[in-house]
């Protein structure tokens, strides 16, 4: 059977209609909900409309915007299981597991209402955020959303005694829909062919759908110093890098020179950052333009630490939990509220007042000529539930990140860990798996390989079922190379993740401290950056 004639008997038996109050809404109850239909070539566009008609407001849940039962002779041997975060696991799984929600480490890598059935959860499920590839008689059934502006969208898989169940949904995070009022679900793309080639064609979906420009080149650079000596930068360390930098035999090649977190004592006071550079950055920003770099500046712009001036005088920035108590941020273990240094909280980005001093800090920066900028720690905007406007999650995420564009112009942007769906359009280069390696424990012996290892194993799986949007909605950043030893991660490794890079025309980071290299490790540096 031809495969857009499988497609459309795929959408024909699927059903549609709203999680609303208290469970299905369908076509009645005061809601008129219309499916559009769209043809791009041999795949499908589907979404939905949904108009309250009636003078009772409703609280709308999710969309589902399909919903059927793939059966024999169809046998599906493999479903990915793609996580929201940029640093969350993508993977295919066996249809005998479900996905579990995370209670207690690494809560951020999951969204929290994709759990909850009124959001149209399928108990026993595997969950995809945003999109997912369904692997059935030798050939590949994408699902996925092209456009991301408003909502976040779910695959949830599950197979039954009748064949495996799909539900396709669209969450609208139980805002109002008011007398009157029209809203519409994100448009969902099927196809099936191919993998590779359903891929890209998907990938170019998105990019139209979203409008993305022109994608930026990949970029060559140098972040100091994260991977080599924590959040510990200071106008001393840079100074000693650059020196190093500019007493080599030939010009390391590079593009940027980014100054990583630590510059404050606090994430969120960014401003008070002559502590630490007493000189302020006009000097380093000119040195490393002397050497032919651009300058970049790592920031967190949503998230603070609670030791920070900022909470103290503006505690109403802060969103909050149902309880009005802090929102605790950073959700990677029990641990995160124990210090006021690694304990997150997070800035409202529809706050018109939040708005005018991150206006402040943006320009700032880009005055003094800062010409790259890395947001980081984004994600937590999207854990919260309440804003300052009446927006979803996805809007409020996107509204702060189309704040920052709009502010600092054509200026660089990366992202860090975030959501990725929501950022589509807006940012240049998109960071597209986990952390390189911790450098916490890079000097404790067996602990090291344990975690560094994995690590950067998981950043190659990651960047890698995910490399299929570089180049055409954005740049990948498969993030730090190492070159140095004693990182506890096996050399075979560190070169696969070089080759991966460069083979995918992604951009290429040194990790590393010059300074403290050997000789040898110095010639491995150049040879590899200076031989193009």
């Amino acid at each position: 059977m031809p495969f857009s004639t499988e497609i459309q008997k795929i959408i024909n038996s699927s059903s549609y209609r709203i999680f609303a109050g208290d469970g299905f809404v369908d076509s009645g109850n005061g809601l008129e909900i219309d499916r559009i239909i769209q043809k791009e070539g041999k795949n499908i566009i589907l979404s939905l409309r949904v108009r309250k008609a009636s003078k009772k407001p409703v609280k709308i849940y999710s969309f589902v915007v399909a919903e059927f039962i793939l059966s024999a002779p169809i046998s599906i041997s493999k479903v990915l299981e793609n996580n929201w975060l940029q640093c969350s696991e993508i993977s295919y799984k066996n249809l005998d597991y479900s996905t579990k929600k995370n209670t207690l480490f690494l809560q951020r890598d999951q969204n929290p209402y994709s759990f909850q059935k009124e959001y149209g959860y399928i108990d026993g499920s595997i969950i995809s955020e945003w999109f997912t590839s369904i692997k059935f008689n030798g050939e590949t059934l994408f699902i996925g959303a092209v456009t991301t502006a408003d909502q976040f969208s779910q695959m949830f898989i599950k197979k039954t005694e009748s064949g495996v169940v799909i539900r396709v949904t669209c969450q609208y995070d139980g805002l109002t829909l008011n007398p009157g009022q029209v809203v519409t679900s994100e448009k969902i793309f099927f196809g099936i062919g191919e993998e590779d080639k359903i891929q890209k064609e998907f990938a170019r979906s998105l990019a139209k759908h979203m409008k993305v420009g022109e994608i930026a080149l990949p970029i060559k650079a140098m972040c100091c110093s994260y991977y080599w000596n924590g959040n510990k930068i200071s106008e001393e360390s840079i100074n000693k890098e650059l020196d190093v930098l500019e007493s080599l035999p030939e010009r390391l090649d590079l593009d940027y020179f980014q100054l990583d977190a630590g510059y404050t004592r606090y994430f969120g006071d960014w401003l008070d950052y002559k502590e630490r550079f007493p000189d302020g950055f006009e000097p380093i920003i000119k040195r490393i333009k002397s050497l032919g770099y651009k300058p970049g500046i790592w920031i967190s712009p949503f998230s603070i630490n609670p030791g920070t001036k900022l909470h103290d005088h503006h505690p109403g920035w802060l969103l909050k939990d149902i309880d009005k108590k802090h929102f605790e941020g950073r959700l990677t273990s029990p641990f995160d509220t124990m210090s006021d240094y690694i304990d997150l909280e997070v800035l409202d980005p529809t706050n018109p007042e939040v708005k005018s001093y991150l206006r402040e800090v943006l320009t700032h920066f880009k005055n003094l000529g800062f010409e790259l900028f890395k947001t980081d720690f984004t994600y937590p905007v999207c854990l919260a539930s309440k804003f300052s406007r009446s927006v979803t999650r996805a809007q409020a995420l996107r509204e702060g990140f189309q704040f920052i564009r709009d502010t600092l112009g054509d200026v660089k942007l990366i992202s860090c860990i975030t959501q990725l769906s929501p950022v589509v359009g807006l940012i240049d280069y998109v960071r597209t798996g986990i952390d390189t390696l911790n450098p916490f424990v890079v000097n404790v012996p067996g602990l090291d390989k344990l975690v560094n290892e994995f690590m950067l194993e998981s950043n190659l799986n990651e960047s890698k079922r995910r490399s299929f949007l570089n180049g055409i909605v954005w740049r990948a950043d498969p993030d730090m190379l190492i070159f140095r030893k004693g990182t506890g991660i096996l050399e075979s490794t560190l070169l696969k993740h070089r080759k991966m890079a460069e083979e995918n025309n992604m951009c290429l980071w040194i990790g590393d401290s010059v300074a403290n290299m050997d000789e040898s490790t110095k010639m491995k540096v150049l040879e590899f950056f200076n031989k193009n």
